[in-house]
């Protein structure tokens, strides 16, 4: 799996420039971002349900790698935005997963929500959806 920042304002390469920052972190760490915001989020969820003393609690290599995601995502905005005047500087990139399979779906998702509030019935928004794919 891959990540994304998202930085308004930015240029291409500036974001490239943020990827490779919040990559380095990744690589430093030894782990993937995929681990990395596994740890996170096994953290985030425990602390969501209130410290439980059971099977959510997340294991030692969580809590050794819970830094990780956010320390990389604040890599990727210093990177992204070091040429900017200090107070247009984010202090975070939005630093998400990629996972090329689940935006597709939300994109079809997103799409046929907007075709049926047209009018449209499933078999023409199937048709309309198919016709988009063959033009991207």
């Amino acid at each position: 799996m891959d990540i994304r920042i998202t930085v308004p304002g930015a240029s291409a390469a500036e974001i490239a420039r943020g990827l490779a920052a919040a990559r380095a972190v990744f690589d430093k760490a030894g782990i993937s971002a995929e681990r990395a915001a596994e740890a996170r989020f096994a953290v985030e969820g425990w602390d969501d349900a209130g410290f439980p003393d059971d099977e959510t609690y997340p294991d030692d290599e969580d809590f050794e790698f819970l830094h990780v995601w956010d320390e990389a995502d604040e890599a990727a905005a210093a990177a992204c935005c070091r040429d900017w005047p200090e107070e247009k500087r984010s202090q975070s990139a939005d630093l998400e997963l990629v996972d090329p399979e689940a935006d597709a779906r939300r994109e079809k998702i997103m799409a046929a929500s907007e075709a049926f509030a047209r009018g449209l019935t499933p078999s023409q928004f199937e048709k309309e959806w198919e016709m988009r794919k063959l033009r991207a």
